[in-house]
C-alpha cells in the first residue's frame, strides 16, 4: 500500500479496504472468512449521500473506497476535508506588514494615564481580600518566622565568630 494516499493502492486505481479495528478485527481474523467489499458507486459521494438501494455511502464511517480513485480526486477530497476542518491553503504564509496609514494614533498622555488608573481599579475589585482573622493569623505567622530566622542567624554568627577567634586567635 502506498504511504502517500490512504485507501489507494500503489497503482492509484484500485480501492483498498481500511484495516479492521476493535472487536470486529478479532472476529474477522479468527474465522478466516473474507469480508465482502461494498459495490462501487458510479459517482463521487459526500457525507450523507445514498446509493440506488438507499444505503448511506461515504462519510466519516466508510471503511471502503468507492471505486477507482485518481490522484487528483484524492487531492480534491483532501481539500474538501481541510475546508471542513478550517484549514486554508494560506496558512503558513508570512503576516503582511502594516501600512503606516492604518496605524492607530496613540492617545495623549493624560488619556493613557486615566485608562491605566481605571484598569488598576478594575483589577483591584477582582482581588479576594483576606478577612480580619486571616490578617491577624498571617501577621503572627510572619512575625514568628522572622523572629526565628533572626535568632538562627544571630546564633550562627556567634558560633562562627568564636570559631574564627579560636582558629586565628
Amino acid at each position: 500500500m502506498s504511504n502517500d494516499h490512504d485507501g489507494v493502492s500503489e497503482d492509484g486505481q484500485e480501492p483498498v479496504l481500511a484495516p479492521p479495528s476493535g472487536e470486529a478485527a478479532e472476529q474477522s481474523a479468527g474465522d478466516g472468512r473474507d469480508r465482502p467489499r461494498t459495490a462501487p458507486s458510479s459517482h463521487a459521494t459526500e457525507e450523507g449521500d445514498t446509493d440506488a438501494t438507499g444505503a448511506t455511502v461515504g462519510g466519516a464511517d466508510a471503511a471502503v473506497s468507492t471505486g477507482p480513485v485518481s490522484a487528483g480526486a484524492a487531492r480534491a477530497a483532501a481539500r474538501r476535508s481541510a475546508a471542513r476542518a478550517g484549514i486554508s491553503e494560506s496558512k503558513g504564509a508570512a503576516t503582511p506588514k502594516r501600512a503606516a496609514a492604518t496605524a492607530v494614533k496613540r492617545p495623549n498622555l493624560f488619556a493613557r494615564f486615566s485608562r491605566f488608573l481605571r484598569e488598576v481599579v478594575a483589577e483591584l475589585r477582582k482581588v479576594i481580600w483576606p478577612t480580619k482573622n486571616q490578617m491577624v493569623t498571617y501577621t503572627i505567622v510572619v512575625i514568628a518566622f522572622v523572629a526565628f530566622m533572626v535568632a538562627l542567624v544571630g546564633v550562627l554568627d556567634l558560633l562562627f565568630a568564636k570559631g574564627v577567634l579560636a582558629v586565628f586567635g
